[in-house]
């Protein structure tokens, strides 16, 4: 939604992926994937927008897996002007 209207073109990037030995791989994290992450996955979480009006944008920051939830293993402080 921007300004209270649907968008309806551009893209919306996945969630995010695993992290290990290679740049991409599963699990792939979405609304499309079953998978069920376990204590100690590592993944990251990327999301982003895209809009050809407008530009975009993707935020990425890595995540290890808790029994509790998660820890945000990114250090960068994240400041977002528009």
């Amino acid at each position: 939604m921007r300004d209270g209207k649907q968008i309806t073109k551009g893209l919306l990037h996945a969630v995010g992926h695993g992290v290990g030995l290679d740049s991409n791989e599963r699990p792939a994290i979405g609304g499309f994937n079953k998978y069920q992450l376990k204590e100690h996955n590592v993944v990251t979480a990327e999301l982003g927008l895209y809009d050809p009006d407008v530009g975009g944008v993707r935020i990425e920051d890595i995540l290890e897996i808790t029994r509790t939830g998660c820890r945000n293993m990114t250090s960068m402080k994240t400041l977002l002007e528009i």
